[in-house]
């Protein structure tokens, strides 16, 4: 399959729209019925499966403090929501919450400028500030595993199950999100599986034949072509992974697409590739 091929669905696919129920981001759905939040990875269920978050709304508004660059009073807005007994006891807000200080945390991390002045103390200062960042939503993560691992063993709750899978991922425990991966896998057939699948080997591996991915850009999962990118990363085609990247980053807003495109970006020119 030629590159052209496999880029165009996200193009000229006419998705719906819809929010995510964990972080109140806007998504573009696969289908009209699924889709997978281009923010946090939530599988999104626009039916009365889907599990209730009455803070998606204002997880969103955290977003877009973000968004106009305000980190600190969108920080400071999300550690007061988090006092919420029921942010503390709800699975899709604990995920929610742990992916907004994680693009937090990563915002900072990448505020660096070395053009600064004296010492580049702002610099040092944005690093330390990630790290914090880093343990709090380690922390969030941490528990909605703890919550989902009862499960394991005779699983029921899907959406469950694929949070505490990702988390796991986005903490780079393999080993734990591989036990949720087949607990997901006896418990669901749908497209939440394929997608989790392609992510687990992706990130976990070397590589894989990139065709395993072209099946879900073709179902119109635009994240999918993140997959794909990162997977050419590490086949180490940089200059085909830039391009899709930036190709998917000009349709939606996905914070992990955007960042690993600065490292390729910055890699590049290091290299003179």
């Amino acid at each position: 399959m030629k590159k052209q091929d496999y880029i165009r669905p996200i193009s000229t696919t006419a998705n719906p729209s819809a929010t995510c129920y964990c972080c109140g981001s806007f998504i573009l759905m696969s289908d009209k019925d699924t889709g997978f939040c281009h923010f946090c990875e939530a599988y999104n269920l626009l039916d009365e499966n889907i599990p209730e978050n009455s803070l998606s709304d204002k997880f969103y508004a955290i977003q877009m403090l973000i968004e106009s660059n305000d980190p600190a009073e969108a920080e400071k807005t999300l550690d007061k929501i988090l006092k919420y007994a029921e942010v503390q006891q709800n699975p899709a807000a604990l995920f929610g919450a742990a992916s907004i200080y994680r693009n937090l945390a990563d915002a900072y991390y990448y505020n660096l400028d070395y053009n600064r002045h004296g010492f580049m103390e702002e610099n040092s200062s944005n690093i330390y500030h990630s790290l914090d960042l880093t343990s709090k939503y380690k922390t969030l993560f941490y528990k909605l595993i703890r919550m989902a691992e009862p499960n394991l063993e005779m699983p029921s709750d899907s959406n469950l199950i694929y949070l505490a899978f990702f988390s796991c991922l986005k903490l780079k425990n393999y080993h734990k999100a591989k036990k949720f991966l087949n607990a997901l896998s006896r418990i669901s057939k749908g497209l939440e599986v394929e997608y989790a699948e392609i992510a687990f080997e992706v990130d976990s591996g070397n590589g894989i034949k990139p065709e395993k991915i072209f099946n879900m850009v073709s179902k119109g999962n635009s994240n999918s072509l993140y997959y794909l990118a990162k997977n050419n990363v590490k086949l180490k085609r940089f200059k085909e992974a830039k391009s899709i990247l930036e190709r998917l980053n000009s349709r939606v807003n996905m914070p992990d697409s955007r960042y690993l495109l600065l490292k390729i970006e910055k890699f590049m020119k290091e290299t003179e590739l």
